[in-house]
């Protein structure tokens, strides 16, 4: 019973490390998106064009191709990481819940960048919704609750706890660079893939159904979290 108890503490310890350390990370990579967006004028980091599903998205380490318009979600830090972030190779950018096995190539980031951060709140609104012409950056400004609207979260958290800790679904920077922990009830809806697969001639697609946080629902007018 002793050593049962021991290993059950054991294991928490490890839990609340590894969130300490998720909520770190995030803290780390706002403050870095806080940076970008100072530097230039005010705007969100969009840096894969309309068009095309076999863009590229490089840095001094290395060059990423076949990527289509939405796949900015996790390949943001390659974009960011000449000026902003840490080196690629960098566990900053793995979440600390994934096994050393899960850590195969630094192309795509455990932290998840919104997508209402590429396109305009009307693209996140159906009935205002007409596909492409809204794929555009936004700025800071047009952000009307930044500490109900998520930044970047922590996609791997809420995969892989699913079922192990299903009280705790994932960590979250907001547009405030400060760092939450969401539970279930604190998610507002949001739109399963951002209806990009509409688009998919035009390089908008999702290869998996989007996590909450990514795509909000009024865009970056709207909020993830309550």
């Amino acid at each position: 019973m002793i050593t049962g108890v021991a290993v059950v503490g054991l294991r928490g310890s490890r839990d609340s490390a590894r969130d300490a350390l998720t909520s770190v990370n995030l803290r780390n990579h706002a403050a870095a998106m806080t940076s970008y967006v100072t530097d230039h004028r005010g705007r969100f980091p969009r840096f894969l064009d309309i068009g095309s599903l076999n863009q590229t998205v490089a840095c001094n380490d290395l060059s990423f191709a076949g990527l289509s318009y939405f796949d900015q979600f996790q390949t943001w830090h390659i974009a960011l990481a000449n000026n902003y972030t840490s080196p690629l190779a960098s566990k900053a950018f793995d979440s600390p819940h994934l096994l050393p096995s899960e850590r195969s190539t630094p192309l795509f980031t455990s932290y998840e960048y919104s997508c209402a951060f590429v396109a305009s709140p009307e693209f996140w609104d159906p009935a205002a919704r007409v596909g492409p012409a809204q794929w555009v950056g936004v700025a800071d400004s047009h952000v009307r609750f930044p500490s109900h609207k998520v930044l970047l979260r922590d996609g791997w958290i809420e995969r892989a706890h699913r079922t192990v800790r299903p009280h705790v679904l994932s960590f979250a920077a907001t547009t405030d660079a400060s760092v939450r922990d969401v539970r279930p009830e604190q998610w507002l809806p949001g739109h399963d893939r951002g209806e990009g697969y509409l688009f998919q001639s035009f390089g908008a697609v999702h290869y998996s159904d989007a996590g909450r946080g990514l795509h909000t629902q009024m865009g970056v007018h709207g909020r993830d979290v309550r």
